[in-house]
């Protein structure tokens, strides 16, 4: 049995990795299903990448187990991949370099309850069945240190697709090893960056 990772941790401290989300609009959906349309920026003062995961839902826990891996380019603007895990849940997640500055436009937040603010995490690693994910694909695919992408789904082009499991029996086991935690401020006015 696989034990999932936590989906929780110390909020980002000033001076290491940090996120903040601006909510820019929401997509309407079947209740009580929300999707929040947010610009992300994120700092990465170390010289170290860390990941950047998203739309990670409502759950306690990370996915503990990963059946399908997606790889998709960004196309509008600067080049840069999501990563898109899938298993017994499923989250999204960017690579970040040492000494970034970005703005990550249109990332989508989903959630089923409008009380509990979706999460931001950064992590230190993500491993699959032990290993780096990284190495699924043979490629580091960090983003560029700086400047604006855009995360928007229906733009995006998939580059790799990696099926680990068929229907969820021996799938391999993922576990997120969380830096930080940055929770969306849904109170906040909508930005118009």
């Amino acid at each position: 049995m696989t034990t999932a990772s936590a989906l929780s941790g110390p909020e980002c401290p000033a001076g290491g990795p940090t996120v903040t989300a601006a909510i820019t609009s929401h997509k309407p959906g079947k209740p009580p299903h929300y999707t929040f349309v947010a610009d992300l920026r994120v700092l990465n003062p170390t010289n170290v990448p860390v990941w950047l995961l998203y739309d990670v839902g409502d759950d306690e826990t990370f996915p503990s187990v990963v059946t399908s891996l997606f790889l998709s380019r960004t196309s509008l603007g600067r080049e840069g991949h999501v990563w898109s895990f899938f298993g017994d849940g499923g989250f999204e997640t960017v690579r970040i370099p040492g000494e970034a500055r970005l703005l990550l436009r249109d990332a989508e937040l989903s959630t089923l309850e409008q009380t509990r603010p979706p999460v931001l995490v950064l992590a230190r690693r993500i491993t699959v069945d032990g290993r780096p994910a990284e190495e699924l694909f043979g490629r580091p695919d960090l983003l560029p240190p700086t400047g604006d992408l855009d995360l928007k789904p229906e733009t995006r082009q998939t580059d790799l697709e990696r099926q680990l499991s068929v229907d969820g029996l021996n799938a391999p086991a993922l576990q997120v090893d969380v830096l930080c935690v940055s929770h969306v401020d849904l109170a906040a006015p909508l930005s118009h960056q």
